[in-house]
């Protein structure tokens, strides 16, 4: 962010907000950041004011609000309070959220458009070979929480096949490191960092259900 101008007051305050200890609820009302507990649903109302105070303070407008929770309920409950008060924003929520639970969620708050979801495995429809192995030892339990623990569990086979000696962390993650693993059309990468994958797939809520989107169609939700 230090190189987008203009922005070292939000820097300053986000430095100002993980400088708080955890669980502290002056966390709302610093700067562009909204606090709720996770599995909760009570503090949904305190987090939207706190982005509505930023607004109002910074003299600007929300355009995107990054919903990073465990758990649907805080999520949903945010999301459709921030509908009702018809607020033009567009969310993000990441692929730690149940996803069948969450359409019904927004369904239910009257919310069908506007939301951007990441997953970090393929769709449930690619042809890859890792995602029909999956669909043939998964079947109907195939979803995207299942995918992504099947792609780790092949990982750790392929790493353990590689291990040279005892098994033990040591050589585990020599097994690892600087290494690349072909695991059915989806590659993992360790020769230049720790995480393995980059890959981030898309989806935008139009009329209710998840649609996939490439980078350059999510770029049409900003130019509104």
């Amino acid at each position: 962010m230090k190189k987008q101008p203009g922005a070292a007051e939000v820097i300053a305050k986000l430095d100002e907000i993980i400088a708080l200890p955890d669980e502290d609820p002056k966390h709302n009302g610093v700067g562009p950041v909204g606090f709720f507990t996770r599995h909760t649903q009570q503090f949904a109302r305190p987090g939207y004011e706190s982005l509505k105070k930023w607004e109002k303070t910074a003299n600007t407008k929300c355009r995107l609000v990054m919903l990073l929770g465990g758990g649907n309920m805080p999520t949903s409950a945010f999301i459709g309070y921030a509908n009702y008060k018809k607020e033009p924003w567009v969310f993000s929520v990441t692929s730690q959220l149940e996803l069948t639970t969450f359409v019904e969620d927004m369904r239910n708050y009257k919310v069908f458009e506007n939301i951007i979801l990441t997953q970090v495995v393929p769709s449930m429809d690619s042809p890859l070979p890792i995602v029909n192995d999956a669909r043939k030892a998964l079947g109907i339990q195939l979803n995207n929480s299942s995918l992504e623990g099947y792609i780790v569990g092949k990982m750790f086979l392929a790493i353990m096949h590689d291990i040279k000696g005892d098994i033990t962390r040591a050589n585990f993650l020599a097994a690892v490191r600087g290494k690349t693993f072909d695991l059915g059309g989806l590659t993992l990468d360790f020769t230049d960092d720790n995480q393995g994958s980059n890959f981030v797939q898309p989806y935008v809520f139009e009329e209710g259900t998840f649609k996939l989107h490439t980078p350059q169609q999510l770029q049409k939700l900003f130019n509104q």
